[in-house]
């Protein structure tokens, strides 16, 4: 879509929903979010953070208490801001080849308790996506709702993006 102020002036899609047939791009066509999605987390933790709900500088165990890295102080150190700032202080793209083969979330932040640390959080930068994803355990355990109905509520729906879906189920069930 082409918005100019404020007015929508052009919405409509372009090329072929599969490289190998001739489906066109809609504008109801439904693409994956993938790392896009993390923009969705960090302004829902801001709206969470406007609320007074939480804190930049709360601490991931203090709203998780199972959660564990392989150093205790690290553990306790670690804060959503580090987490939304990709400064875990794990090494680069810790479990995605993982999380790509389907492995569960829950099993790989379990795994992360047995992770090699490349620093203590906070210090070293290194891109994340297992460790990225606790922003929505901590969503669940503020608010009692799941992440992906709070982004519907709190972004997409405000923002009339009423054919917007969060992760993977809603992907694969859409006919486009």
């Amino acid at each position: 879509a082409i918005v100019q102020d404020g007015k929508v002036i052009s919405m409509r899609g372009y090329g072929v929903t599969d490289a190998r047939g001739t489906e066109p791009v809609t504008t109801d066509t439904v693409f994956r979010l993938a790392s896009l999605s993390k923009s969705f987390a960090g302004t829902l933790a801001a709206l969470l953070v406007q609320d007074g709900s939480l804190r930049w500088d709360v601490r991931v165990a203090d709203q998780l208490p199972a959660f564990k890295l392989a150093d205790l102080q690290d553990t306790q150190s670690l804060t959503v801001r580090d987490i939304l700032s990709q400064r875990a202080g794990l090494t680069h793209n810790t479990y995605d080849r993982d999380l790509e083969s389907d492995v569960p979330y829950e099993l790989l932040v379990q795994k992360l308790a047995q992770a090699p640390l490349a620093c203590a959080p906070g210090n070293c930068y290194a891109y994340q996506n297992v460790a990225f994803s606790l922003i929505g355990d901590i969503v669940f355990a503020l608010t009692g709702d799941f992440y992906s109905h709070q982004v519907e509520k709190r972004i997409f729906n405000p923002l009339g993006m009423y054919n917007s879906s969060y992760g993977r189920d809603a992907l694969e069930a859409s006919p486009s």
